[in-house]
């Protein structure tokens, strides 16, 4: 549910004032079965078949938004690198692989899935970049997750290419992203490390709307990570390494995420004991969790 910054200022206040304040809301959304998709093409490598890079972005919305921004600016972005190495040729020495995941505000299902169902070939693959909402405004950096030994090969690309590249050590869970990461995958997430933003904004709103979007930033996360993309698949000696799970499991602890996960699951207790629950809702909160594979 989301509400105003008037509202959410509001409600501030009378918590501040009051203490403790009910709240009572009333939807008339429905949870249902539904299919959804991953859309995967490869951009094929001129020299080596047995290893590959991905680059990815959901293409789901979230429910009440219209989504151009969060997720269709990193989706386009990642559609465009996936056309501009295509005219390269044989000067792409290894494979790249755009995936559009489906049903990533649910859940990370989509994501989830196609880990499972490709886990055989995880062994190959060199860096999963996600680019979730890349597409807009500020500098077009990474979010690598856990591996400092890549912060000089983003040094050199930046210099190479004559651009800023922003880095920082830090993951979240709460993009396709995390699968990867879960596995012990070298992987990292387009953004700005250093953006200076408060709250959501208009993001998972229905104000996510394309007057939003700068052509220019498109243009800009297209051209950045498609080069930088570029010479991740063409280096000989690859510095990246995979992660062993007390390795991901210390990275989740110090950035405490393991608290995020008690704190959902103590909510959904709750919410499962309310005497008026939609038999879709209950149903819905039955289902295994994916984060569950972490707890």
């Amino acid at each position: 549910v989301g509400v105003s910054y008037e509202d959410g200022c509001y409600l501030t206040r009378l918590l501040k004032h009051e203490g403790e304040v009910v709240v009572r809301i009333e939807t008339t959304d429905r949870n249902m079965e539904m299919e959804t998709y991953n859309v995967v093409a490869d951009v094929p490598g001129g020299e080596v078949d047995d290893e590959y890079l991905i680059v990815g972005c959901h293409y789901d919305g979230h429910d009440i938004a219209q989504g151009a921004i969060d997720p269709a600016s990193g989706a386009v972005a990642a559609m465009e690198i996936a056309r501009v190495l295509n005219l390269l040729g044989e000067r792409l020495k290894r494979r790249v692989r755009l995936i559009l995941f489906g049903a990533e505000e649910l859940g990370l299902f989509g994501s989830y899935e196609y880990v499972e169902r490709h886990g055989d070939e995880l062994e190959e693959l060199r860096f999963m970049l996600n680019l979730d909402a890349a597409g807009r405004e500020g500098r077009k950096g990474v979010f690598l997750h856990g591996h400092p030994e890549l912060e000089p090969l983003l040094e050199r690309a930046a210099g190479e290419m004559g651009v800023e590249i922003p880095y920082m050590q830090r993951v979240t869970p709460y993009s396709d992203h995390w699968p990867f990461f879960l596995k012990g995958v070298p992987c990292g997430s387009g953004g700005d490390p250093e953006a200076m933003r408060t709250g959501r904004g208009y993001g998972h709103t229905r104000y996510d709307t394309v007057d939003k979007v700068k052509l220019s930033d498109l243009r800009e996360a297209a051209s950045i990570y498609a080069r930088l993309l570029l010479r991740m698949a063409n280096i000989d000696e690859w510095p990246g390494r995979r992660l062993r799970w007390e390795e991901v499991e210390g990275f989740i602890r110090e950035q405490g995420y393991y608290k995020t996960i008690a704190l959902v699951e103590r909510v959904k207790e709750y919410v499962k004991s309310w005497k008026r629950l939609h038999p879709d809702i209950k149903a819905w909160l039955e289902r295994e969790a994916p984060y569950k594979a972490f707890l």
